[in-house]
């Protein structure tokens, strides 16, 4: 089945995600400074740790809610099987990428942190 035309622009879509993504973002920087566990931690205080919080409650599913009109939208113009092949070469290359490039410093970082007990260091390994 061919879906064709061209769909119309919902800027009120956009005006969802840029909130969205914006408390993605401050979440993410508030977390170094709650006192749950986390890749690093510094106690700078309780008000960025309740202003986490607040944010906990409103950033997954926001970001769900703007992901599934995208979703709707999209598939209202073309199918389902394009639709996940470009989803698929759209998330899996900066899967790929933060994989390879991210994750070993900031593991790397884990390790040496000193306010992080539970965690071992590179220099503690004994293994073979």
């Amino acid at each position: 089945m061919r879906l064709t035309g061209k769909p119309e622009w919902r800027h009120h879509i956009d005006w969802l995600r840029v909130p969205a993504v914006l408390l993605l973002v401050v979440f993410h920087c508030t977390r170094p400074f709650d006192s749950e566990p986390w890749h690093t931690q510094n106690k700078l205080g309780l008000a960025l740790e309740r202003g986490a919080g607040f944010l906990l409650f409103w950033r997954m599913p926001l970001l769900f809610l703007v992901s599934g009109f995208g979703t709707y939208f999209a598939l209202g113009f073309q199918s389902g099987a394009r639709y996940a092949r470009d989803r698929l070469l759209l998330l899996l290359v900066p899967l790929v990428v933060g994989m390879v490039v991210v994750l070993p410093p900031q593991v790397h970082v884990e390790r040496i942190s000193p306010l992080m007990p539970d965690r071992r260091s590179p220099m503690d390994f004994a293994g073979s």
